[in-house]
């Protein structure tokens, strides 16, 4: 890994008492299911990934991680479905799933299906069908 892009993980401040979250995917949503979010857990050393406004639907997503100090790794689907909100109101359901990373700087992918879009000119992977991979570098 290029060492400017490892130094963008190892530098985070944070407490180890608290929850960050980030966004890794459409920080403006979209279309169900396409914003993607990571809450970072520094105190249960584990990042739980949560894909938003997913209601009826299992999520066909996988997370691929590699913790950079530790060397673990693993792949993991989002099976659970908590409740969430639609621009503030609306009542949806969210899906996420909660990667044993361990302390240190992790990078994540994120990829797979998702339902398709529609529109007048389908050009983005995501009227097809198919979530364009995100990566994102954090400091658990």
């Amino acid at each position: 890994m290029p060492d400017d892009i490892a130094a963008l993980a190892v530098t985070t401040k944070h407490s180890a008492d608290t929850a960050d979250t980030i966004n890794i995917a459409h920080p403006n949503g979209g279309f169900p299911g396409t914003r993607v979010d990571a809450v970072i857990d520094h105190r249960r050393q584990s990042v739980t990934v949560i894909q938003r406004d997913l209601s009826f639907e299992r999520s066909r997503l996988q997370v691929g991680w590699v913790n950079l100090r530790t060397g673990g790794a693993g792949v993991n689907g989002l099976p659970n479905a908590v409740p969430g909100v639609l621009d503030g109101r609306y009542p949806t359901v969210d899906r996420t799933g909660v990667l044993p990373t361990g302390a240190g700087p992790v990078a994540l992918i994120v990829y797979g299906r998702l339902p398709g879009w529609t529109g007048l000119i389908p050009l983005a992977p995501e009227y097809l069908g198919y979530f364009t991979p995100a990566p994102a570098f954090v400091t658990v």
